[in-house]
């Protein structure tokens, strides 16, 4: 008796299954179809672009004092992209005047804000320069100033391509 009922009920259950094998294969298939289309339309999107993070703007800021401190104004210019930031020449000068007139620095900065917009990204911060004018004779000046750097990525990472207030590099 228990034999046949175990034949009975393996019997029930085939003929049970099959119709729910068929419909999970067809509910599977729509979900594929979909998922495939959904992927395709995402694809024919175009892309977001870069995405510039705290962590990025960090960096930037990092570079950027390092740069300052160890009064190195090619490793500074380099972090410019010079083919975009507006009046690039004369931006150049100004650093090279500056770096001329001072001798030592010190920076601080606290970062307060970083945002993508289209494809470019923007930091905000509270940055500080303390320089000491070549030759000692003079007292160190500190320049307290709200900066905003625009960036943009090519294949070597975020460079600057525009940076207010310029007056931060002025000599006076």
């Amino acid at each position: 008796m228990h034999a046949t009922f175990l034949l009975r009920h393996r019997h029930l259950s085939r003929s049970r299954i099959l119709p729910y094998t068929a419909v999970l294969l067809v509910i599977a298939s729509a979900g594929l179809h979909s998922l495939a289309r959904q992927t395709q339309q995402n694809n024919d999107e175009p892309s977001a672009g870069p995405f510039f993070t705290d962590e990025d703007g960090v960096g930037l800021l990092s570079n950027l004092r390092q740069a300052i401190e160890n009064n190195r104004q090619d490793r500074l210019l380099k972090m410019f992209d010079a083919a975009k930031v507006p009046n690039y020449e004369e931006f150049r000068e100004q650093v090279a005047d500056f770096f001329q007139k001072y001798e030592a620095f010190q920076v601080r900065y606290h970062l307060t804000q970083t945002s993508t917009e289209g494809d470019k990204g923007v930091l905000l911060a509270d940055f500080a320069i303390e320089a000491t004018p070549a030759g000692g004779g003079a007292p160190s000046v500190r320049k307290d100033v709200a900066l905003r750097l625009v960036v943009a990525k090519n294949d070597k990472g975020w460079k600057i391509v525009d940076l207010s207030p310029r007056e931060l590099f002025s000599t006076q």
